[in-house]
Order: structure tokens, then sequence, then C-alpha cells
């Protein structure tokens, strides 16, 4: 195969079930990918890590560790420690 030459090829794509966040509320945690979750009644914060199925332009598509419905935190991340009470913000689902 010479360089620059065209090429086809076939690929084979895992379908299943996604949460979509913006890049922003990806932090880390051990070297591994974490986000900040909000317990709705405490209303306090705590690390958890996720597996991140892929990247997109300004989000990542997170593919295990996350439930529908948890309120994550896309903002201020870096500025959180575990048990650390937050506010909503306005708009902010709970």
């Amino acid at each position: 195969m010479a360089f620059g030459a065209a090429v086809s090829g076939v690929a084979k794509f895992r379908s299943g079930k996604v949460i979509v966040l913006p890049w922003q509320a990806l932090t880390s945690s051990g070297g591994e990918a974490a986000v900040w979750i909000v317990d709705p009644v405490a209303r306090t914060v705590e690390l958890r890590p996720v597996i991140v199925d892929r990247y997109d332009a300004g989000q990542v598509f997170i593919r295990n560790g996350l439930a529908p419905g948890e309120i994550v935190v896309t903002t201020g991340s870096q500025l959180l420690r575990p048990g650390q009470q937050v506010e909503l913000a306005d708009g902010a689902k709970s």
C-alpha cells in the first residue's frame, strides 16, 4: 500500500447507554476519571469514579459510574472537597 492510497475498512461499535456531560464536569481521583455528585437531601458532594466511553467536542460520554437522575457538578469542581455542602444554582435539576 502506497502512502496516500485510498483504504476502505469496517468498524464495529458497541451500542449502549451513556450519560453525556460537559467536559468541565470531569476531574480526576488517583489518576482515574471522576465526577462530583451532589446528594440532593444533605446537599453535600462526593467524588465518584467513572468510566469514560469517549470524548467529543465539549462533551464526555460516561459509560459506567453514574445513574440517570444523579446531580453532577459541572462548574467549580476544582474548589470542592468530599462532604462539602453546596447550593444548587438557579435552573439546576434536583
